[in-house]
């Protein structure tokens, strides 16, 4: 079996690609799994569209991608999304849970970010609220407990099947797996694990689905009348709305609640069996280490707290007790590279890091002391822009 990752050039945002292939007697590729991380772009007028067009061919029958995990419901991250659940074969979509302050919260950056009520994030959430993409499961992930209980059922692992038979929610931590078992060459089985990890939700001051002006959006089930949310932001001024999202939740710019996600096999002892293929003269100490296993972080804030934790502190005691956190040779670097969301714990065990970024862009990612850093930690940041050449591909051959 074979695992080609791909982290794609389009400028400021995410769009990360795993596929897992098997080469049949006939010489063909037969697709066993196909999973996305993200699906957004700032970067300039529909390039995460235009960009899409060329991953998803125009053909039938449609793409199959089995789950496409998203970190946050923030335009950067999903304003491709619509585009991807309407022209590919989705089973699965986990996202963070989408409480009422998480929708209310995103509803208003996406306003901000675009200058307009009426933009393609915004529209993919109305459509997510209003279960128009019927073919597709959706999956919410609970925020990440503060008292460690996901560590209950910590040896157990639920496969995601092609048949949209999972649950509606799971708990942060919870181990997905894509297959049973994988059998190498040598005999060794092992299972390929999804883990994804929703921190806890934050702002300066409470809930804002409380505040008078949003606490009408809500239906009789506490849970967000989309409808009623355009009106009163429509209803709105532009200084309104500006003041009051950074009343609750400062610069217009809140990441507290980014999903990341820990991809890779469930143990060590098998590397021997991988080799890889990288496109990138600074991956090639991968080699050396032969591990496939990665960490996509979205615009993690690893340096909050909850309860006496930090965010990484929690998500790296979860990955130790499975005996994973040191197996992580990859990592998808937070928040494009932000001085702010920088923590030296990310980088003790990747040796490469890559960075999303729009070569151009006006919010001075990445940070030259975030990659200064990096390098000191013995990681290699590598940055994928916009440009179609700055595209990067591993390729893990397994058994």
């Amino acid at each position: 079996m074979e695992l080609t990752r791909t982290i794609h050039p389009i400028g400021q945002g995410g769009f990360y690609s795993e596929s897992f292939t098997e080469t049949l007697a006939d010489g063909s590729d037969y697709e066993i799994f196909n999973a996305v991380y993200d699906c957004g772009s700032e970067t300039g007028n529909d390039t995460i569209n235009k960009y899409l067009g060329r991953y998803i061919p125009n053909t039938e029958p449609k793409k199959r991608i089995n789950a496409v995990f998203i970190s946050h419901l923030h335009n950067d991250h999903i304003n491709g999304l619509d585009y991807l659940l309407s022209n590919a074969n989705v089973t699965y979509l986990f996202l963070p849970q989408m409480t009422p302050d998480v929708v209310i919260e995103a509803y208003l950056y996406n306003y901000i970010k675009s200058d307009s009520i009426s933009n393609l994030a915004n529209s993919c959430i109305s459509n997510l609220l209003l279960d128009k993409y019927k073919n597709v499961k959706i999956v919410q992930i609970k925020e990440l407990n503060e008292d460690e209980q996901f560590y209950r059922n910590e040896n157990d692992s639920i496969l995601i099947d092609n048949d949209g038979v999972l649950g509606n929610q799971y708990d942060s931590g919870t181990v997905f797996t894509i297959t049973p078992r994988i059998h190498t060459q040598g005999g060794k089985g092992y299972k390929w694990l999804y883990i994804p990890f929703n921190s806890p939700f934050k702002s300066k001051k409470g809930r804002i689905s409380r505040d008078p002006l949003f606490a009408s959006a809500l239906d009789t089930n506490g849970e967000i009348d989309f409808q009623l949310l355009k009106e009163i932001v429509e209803s709105c001024s532009a200084r309104t709305i500006y003041g009051l999202y950074s009343s609750y939740f400062g610069r217009y710019s809140h990441n507290s609640y980014s999903m990341t996600l820990f991809s890779g096999i469930e143990e060590y002892g098998v590397l021997d069996c991988i080799s890889i293929r990288c496109n990138n003269t600074l991956c090639r100490c991968r080699c050396y280490d032969h591990s496939p296993n990665f960490l996509y972080t979205g615009d993690f804030e690893p340096n909050r707290k909850a309860g006496r934790n930090t965010f990484v502190e929690l998500m790296k005691k979860r990955l130790e007790r499975l005996n994973l956190w040191d197996t992580i040779s990859g990592i998808q670097v937070p928040h494009h590279g932000s001085r702010n969301n920088f923590n030296n714990e990310l980088y003790q065990c990747p040796c490469v890091g890559y960075i999303s970024v729009d070569s151009k862009n006006r919010h001075g990612h990445p940070n030259v002391d975030t990659l200064i850093n990096i390098q000191k930690n013995g990681c290699n940041p590598i940055i994928v822009s916009e440009d179609l050449s700055s595209m990067q591909v591993e390729v893990y051959k397994m058994g």
